[in-house]
């Protein structure tokens, strides 16, 4: 695998959920991760919030035990997130701005104003030999200024589509969805 770019990360956040709804190991997160590389996946993202209801702390060594290909782990990056991922040292860290109520990840960074404040932890990270990339949010004015991210050596940057599907889906005739027909032969 291509060390300087991932194809498809597998998020199991969803899969913990269950299985903390449930009690117990079941579905068992490890045979998941297994699973997921098995059948070609180039890694695997986790994200473990503050109220612990998708991945806990507890299961972030484990899943580096295992992982066969590469571990992302993604969040908000209070003290104790940064502990956990400093502690564990994945191959890659997702900077993401949700807050901690938050049912799922909903906004991306402002790279203008949050400059100043990643930029130490982004530092910090790579400092430790691990990847970074940052959530950002496509609805944000501030496109213009996309090179930011490279200002602040950031390994990867992902895009909240979010606000892309919801105008798509509320004026589909002026997306590029909206092809002209091709001609009947």
């Amino acid at each position: 695998m291509n060390q300087d770019r991932v194809r498809l990360s597998v998020n199991i956040n969803k899969i913990a959920l269950i299985r903390n709804s449930r009690g117990g190991n079941a579905p068992n997160l490890v045979q998941v991760a297994r699973d997921c590389e098995a059948f070609g996946a180039d890694g695997i993202t986790i994200h473990p919030r503050p109220d612990q209801r998708h991945i806990r702390y507890d299961d972030i060594p484990i899943l580096k035990e295992v992982v066969g290909t590469e571990l992302n782990i993604e969040g908000n990056p209070t003290p104790e997130f940064m502990d956990q991922v400093l502690k564990h040292k994945p191959h890659q860290c997702t900077l993401v701005p949700d807050s901690p109520s938050a049912l799922t990840s909903d906004a991306g960074w402002d790279m203008v104003s949050a400059k100043a404040y990643l930029s130490g932890i982004i530092g910090t990270l790579k400092d430790q030999g691990i990847r970074v990339s940052v959530f950002i949010d496509a609805s944000r004015k501030w496109w213009k200024e996309l090179h930011l991210p490279v200002r602040i050596e950031l390994n990867f940057t992902l895009v909240l589509t979010l606000p892309c599907i919801h105008t798509i889906l509320k004026k589909p005739s002026k997306t590029m969805w909206n092809l002209p027909k091709q001609p009947q032969t």
